[in-house]
């Protein structure tokens, strides 16, 4: 009997595009609809979601029920809807995703199966959805528990199977009813949930939940990020709320009514804090923005929260799968770990030299001793790296590198520390106590049961039976694929079977190119392996700068390196597509087209990789999974002078060399306590390649030559990112336009001042659009006094060199042009906003106000009233900053390209 077993709350808020959807999911339930108690609360949605909701009604007046509010968050429409369920079971489903077919079918298999009723609460897997690919796929964080089938568990024995989402879940209602549960309204934008499921567990004799691994539930990943959790790092909330109604307010309510805060709790709460944690280490966070006295109380509330926690619980965690230095992090930070050092890890191989031991601290580095057969070893090089969240400095990881192969003994503060796994356990299958275990299986529904012949042949032992069996399954997932198609894509039967056919097809035709693309690799291997080629690559140099783009350091190195020193074997990689190829062809290059079968017997044979770019394709231009690995060290020439923080992408780097042009840049990379995990090993003060060049045209240049102002402005991220939902060229010329980049730079651009600057001194003006501008140039109407320079056709080392004015905001163009004596401005309006998570900059070392090579401003009038400054003094750059540039570089010569060259032969050594 299924009526009266299941009602479904749904907090409905701004989901026109995706409720139809959801309930198309419902109606085609195998279970029947009409048994089914759909409760619709709209919270006071502006979209039309409810008038939808309202047509649907109209059709299933018996089924759905709904009524509105005004706006409180989810938790306060699942409260309105407790008040009106009224069957045995609860679900809180989420209006913008779906459910698999057999859905409620298979829980309600499960609670049959439950025969002692020992769950009242179940969880059903959850299946990632990507919007925009259709993609379904079950990576979701908490998916292992699902790996072991269809379960009863025991929180308090396996307190990692937790479960934080109301969509997914089944509560029974009568436990719901006897303590008066409802959702803390307070907490937002996320966590609602998990400290209600929290709750709800605290009322039960024992935690026990039913994991019901073959009932799916399809989160849908929306495209455009406008769920609550994709969005909610956006709210103020939730590094307050969150914090202080969600996690407190779970831990410190269980603590007074349990006596204790059971480890499920605890794993509940640390689960949510780590993407606290991964998200503040993207280089793009979404928590940049925060404001000091945010950060200040989102640490206070975090110090509280682990007042909850117990130490063990976090050394313990393995609920997903943590790296070893957010575990020490935490410890250190928030349990005073670091206070006294308890373990140390050995980092490196067995046997090798030299060995590496790392370990945490926090405060002041305390004494170290390392012995190796009772005698004291001296470490030949250190590096201590601060590990920051949010702007407090959580751990130093300290790296120790000792000249022996053997396994040392480490001594820190007079005490022995013994080494320690920075691995966890990993879930073993777990072993079902009779007590939990659930009942065979039912017979299959009225109308689904198998005929006497099918029934036989599956019970036999022949050959035939496992084919038969193998055929059976292969049905039930195609099945299955043709009616989740119809909850993705909306269509009918035959159009799924259709789009899951041509899936199928498409499949076996990627299959059979891999088999034919594997046949091609081996047969290339074999030719890079042979003598003549192997000779003609023995111990090469390639250099690159990106993949489809020459003109940088890796150009100007290579073209030195072919001049002066030709005993080396360098060969230039990059697309045979790029616009430079013919260039460079003509010049004279040793080129390699990138992807080719020459690129791959070049990279196995090379000595060093060496590029201006670290991206992977550079870093890895042949796969290695078609043509193994191979042993060349990456050389980092860099694209510029590094100013800004960008540990949080270097740091995943394999670098063996890191090239360095100014002093204060070397010591925020190589220094003690630095973000960045590079030592003076790897990080070399050579200067940039190209400054060679750029040094040669500064003294070619005559003085009275120099009769331009060029203007350089960065990209911001959230400008592409708004550009790219553009859906023509008008909407992107409105982007553009009304955006902040655009009514400041092009409001000076266009300014008759400039015009007026220009012919009061006969000077020209050159603007250069970031590379992502390109393809909207035609888009920007700019006066005809301004050139656009194209790379296509002039030299940017030649017009810098022609500068007279260099005007730009954050970019490290500065560098170059106050190398070769171009006055500077620093035209920064968006200053409070550039390193709030929306750009690529992370704030560094730099300060523009004390180490800049020019002045600061933010309107476009005090930058006129800067240049009138300047021009009064012939456009000389002022005293104070011609002493900056002359402090800030190491070198200001011709002789950069020859150290980087002397620095990598070094590393060969």
């Amino acid at each position: 009997m299924t009526k009266g077993l299941f009602s479904v709350v749904v907090a409905l808020y701004g989901v026109v595009d995706y409720v139809d959807t959801f309930l198309n999911s419902l109606v085609r339930q195998s279970f029947p609809f009409e048994d089914l108690d759909i409760i619709i609360i709209d919270d006071a949605s502006v979209d039309g979601s409810y008038d939808r909701v309202k047509e649907w009604v109209s059709k299933y007046p018996n089924v759905i029920r709904h009524t509105t509010k005004p706006n409180g968050g989810p938790a306060s429409a699942r409260n309105v809807g407790l008040d009106m369920a009224k069957n045995k079971w609860v679900t809180f489903c989420d209006p913008d995703d779906a459910l698999q077919e057999s859905y409620f079918d298979n829980v309600t298999s499960f609670i049959e199966r439950d025969q002692d009723r020992q769950a009242s609460i179940l969880t059903t897997r959850v299946m990632i959805w990507q919007e925009k690919t259709g993609r379904i796929s079950d990576n979701h964080p908490l998916a292992r528990k699902y790996f072991f089938g269809e379960r009863l568990v025991d929180l308090d024995k396996d307190p990692h199977n937790i479960q934080l989402g109301g969509a997914s879940i089944f509560l029974r209602k009568s436990v719901i009813d006897e303590h008066d549960l409802r959702f803390d309204e307070r907490i937002k934008p996320t966590f609602e949930d998990g400290e209600f499921i929290g709750r709800f567990m605290s009322y039960l004799e024992k935690p026990i939940v039913g994991l019901v691994s073959n009932a799916r539930y399809l989160y849908r990943k929306r495209g455009d990020g406008s769920s609550l959790v994709q969005s909610g790092w956006g709210q103020a909330e939730r590094y307050d709320h969150v914090l202080k109604y969600g996690y407190i307010g779970l831990l410190d309510g269980l603590r007074e009514k349990l006596g204790y805060v059971p480890v499920w709790a605890q794993n509940m709460v640390l689960y949510d804090i780590q993407w606290y944690l991964s998200e503040d280490k993207k280089m793009n966070s979404s928590t940049a923005w925060l404001k000091e006295d945010q950060r200040l109380l989102l640490m206070e509330l975090l110090r509280k929260t682990f007042t909850y926690i117990e130490r063990d619980t976090i050394d313990s965690y393995n609920v997903t799968a943590w790296s070893w230095l957010t575990r020490e992090a935490i410890l250190t930070h928030f349990k005073g770990q670091g206070s006294k050092v308890k373990r140390a890890f050995l980092w490196s191989e067995r046997d090798s030299s030299p060995t590496r031991i790392v370990y945490t601290y926090s405060g002041v580095l305390p004494d170290e001793k390392f012995m190796v057969n009772g005698e004291s070893v001296t470490p030949i090089r250190t590096k201590s790296v601060e590990h920051s969240y949010y702007g407090e400095t959580f751990v130093i990881e300290r790296s120790i590198w000792l000249p022996t192969s053997n396994t040392p003994q480490v001594w820190i503060n007079q005490e022995f520390v013994p080494f320690a796994s920075p691995k966890r356990p990993g879930w073993t299958k777990p072993v079902t106590t009779r007590a939990l275990k659930l009942a065979p299986k039912p017979p299959a529904r009225s109308g689904q049961s198998k005929n006497i012949f099918t029934q036989r042949i599956m019970t036999s032992t022949r050959p035939i039976a496992r084919h038969f069996q193998r055929a059976v399954a292969i049905r039930a997932k195609l099945g299955n694929r043709i009616a989740i198609d119809r909850l993705v894509f909306g269509g009918s039967s035959v159009g799924a079977a259709t789009n899951v056919a041509k899936r199928v097809v498409s499949r076996k035709t990627e299959a059979a190119f891999m088999a034919r693309q594997h046949k091609m690799d081996r047969a290339t291997l074999a030719w890079a392996k042979s003598d003549s080629v192997q000779k003609k690559y023995e111990r090469a140099w390639v250099v690159m700068d990106r993949i489809d783009k020459a003109d940088d350091n890796g150009e100007h190195l290579y073209r030195f390196i072919a001049r002066e020193h030709p005993e080396i074997n360098a060969w230039f990689l990059l697309s045979k597509d790029s616009a430079d190829w013919e260039r460079l062809y003509r010049e004279g290059f040793k080129l390699v087209d990138y992807g080719s079968r020459d690129a791959v017997a070049l990279t196995l044979a090379a000595d060093f990789q060496i590029s201006s770019d670290a991206t992977h394709g550079v870093q890895y231009p042949i796969d290695k999974k078609r043509f193994g690995t191979y042993s060349s060290k990456f050389v980092f020439l860099q694209h510029g002078v590094i100013k800004d923080d960008l540990s949080r992408w270097l740091n995943s780097k394999d670098l063996s060399m890191f090239v360095t042009s100014t002093k204060p840049e070397y010591e925020s990379i190589a220094g003690s306590l630095s973000p960045y995990k590079f030592t003076a090993d790897e990080t070399k003060l050579t200067g940039l390649p190209r400054f060679d060049a750029l040094v040669s045209k500064r003294q070619l240049v005559d003085p009275s030559d120099r009769r331009t102002i060029v203007v350089m402005p960065t990209w911001r991220q959230s400008l592409r990112d708004e550009l790219i939902d553009a859906v023509d060229d008008a909407e992107r010329k409105e982007v553009l336009e009304n955006s902040e980049f655009g009514r400041n730079w092009f409001k000076f651009l266009r300014d008759e001042r400039v015009l007026s600057l220009a012919n009061l001194h006969q000077l020209e003006v050159v603007f250069i659009p970031h590379p992502a501008m390109n393809s909207l140039s035609n888009l920007v109407a700019l006066p005809s006094y301004i050139e656009i320079f194209d790379s296509k056709s002039g030299s940017l080392q030649d017009l810098l060199a022609k500068s007279i004015v260099t005007i730009t905001d954050y970019s490290s163009i500065a560098f170059d042009a106050a190398m070769v004596g171009s006055s500077i401005v620093y035209f920064q309006f968006d200053s409070d906003s550039i390193f709030s998570g929306t750009h690529s900059y992370r704030k560094g070392y730099y300060e523009y106000e004390a180490d800049g090579f020019g002045p600061v401003f933010e309107s476009v009038d005090r930058v006129f009233e800067g240049l009138d400054v300047m021009a009064a003094n012939g456009f000389v750059p002022f005293e104070k900053y011609e002493k900056r540039v002359s402090e800030t570089f190491a070198y200001m010569d011709t002789n950069n390209c020859q150290r980087v060259v002397e620095s990598i032969r070094a590393l060969g050594q």
